[in-house]
């Protein structure tokens, strides 16, 4: 066995790989589930140095950009970060169902389902499950010799809040393929192939440019635009299922395959986070913001900003201001 091999052997069996901790994998999209069957489903991948020395470091094909550690976590309504001086590494968060909330450049934000957000390296931040309806993500951490250029990419700087996804069905199977994979093992071969892949994802979330996406692009994404465009108008599930030429029934059911949410539910969220940028930006009284994105009865709005936020209209402006 000549010395390269001999090498590699040692660091695959000495390290074949850290998991953080020792929850199974399904083979499909359910994602994980714990040992238990009970509280938040959780699993966490991280590289060790030794093998990131060994594979990435000395690697052109993979050293400017990868993967230093990244996990899944369900439905944990306690769960909460909050980093005063922010980690070495960019982390990227990916809300799959749920809802949570962000702070980065002092701004607090919603997080809704199909959204992901960029936190760059060594800044203050913080991102927690919202109690009621407590999210599911995916993260990545990233590290590399190219972090530091790769962060100052104009492209990047939208993504430091809560942004849609251009085709959340893709990046949702590379992600978890890339957990699989890691999952399995640490060789040299898996590594450059999950960074490889990382590149991709990459290029969607970031960069997602028009030309990338399908001339028919899925429903939910037409319908998320379609809501999005008429944020103050009032819609029924007939109403919005005649807008897509389907019946209530197939259209809630093909939106909530898609989103994890029924499209009402997903309607009125965006209709609250819009509420929320405008008692941020403006001046507007509770029955102005209501108004303006379809509710008359602004007792009406108080009560469904309250339950997608966990403070009152009041409370939330005072809060930012």
């Amino acid at each position: 066995m000549d010395l390269v091999t001999e090498s590699m052997s040692y660091l695959t069996d000495l390290i074949n790989f850290v998991i953080l901790n020792t929850n199974t994998m399904s083979n499909s999209n359910e994602q994980f589930k714990n040992e238990s069957g009970m509280g938040p489903k959780k699993k966490v991948v991280a590289i060790p140095e030794k093998i990131m020395h060994h594979s990435f470091y000395n690697n052109p094909v993979s050293n400017h950009l990868y993967i230093t550690e990244m996990g899944y976590l369900q439905g944990a309504a306690d769960f909460r970060t909050l980093r005063e001086h922010g980690c070495p590494e960019m982390v990227i968060v990916l809300c799959i169902n749920g809802k949570g909330f962000m702070e980065a450049n002092l701004e607090e934000h919603l997080v809704l389902p199909g959204q992901f957000f960029i936190l760059y390296p060594n800044e203050r931040h913080r991102y927690e499950a919202d109690s009621v309806d407590p999210w599911s993500f995916y993260w990545l951490k990233l590290g590399g010799m190219d972090l530091a250029n790769f962060c100052r990419q104009p492209a990047l700087q939208s993504c430091n809040k809560p942004v849609y996804v251009k085709d959340m069905l893709e990046v949702h199977k590379l992600v978890n393929s890339l957990l699989v994979t890691l999952d399995n093992g640490c060789t040299e071969e898996r590594l450059i192939y999950a960074n490889l892949t990382l590149q991709r994802v990459l290029a969607i979330l970031i960069y997602g440019v028009e030309e990338c996406v399908e001339e028919n692009p899925n429903l939910s994404t037409r319908a998320i635009k379609f809501m999005k465009d008429n944020i103050e108008t009032r819609y029924c599930l007939a109403e919005l299922a005649d807008e897509f030429f389907k019946s209530p029934s197939q259209f809630s059911f093909l939106f909530k395959r898609e989103m994890g949410i029924s499209p009402m539910e997903y309607f009125t969220l965006l209709k609250m986070q819009h509420a929320g940028k405008l008692l941020h930006n403006t001046n507007l009284k509770i029955s102005e913001v209501a108004l303006n994105i379809g509710y008359e009865d602004p007792f009406h709005f108080s009560k469904l900003f309250k339950s997608a936020m966990n403070l009152s209209p009041d409370q939330y402006r005072r809060k930012l201001k």
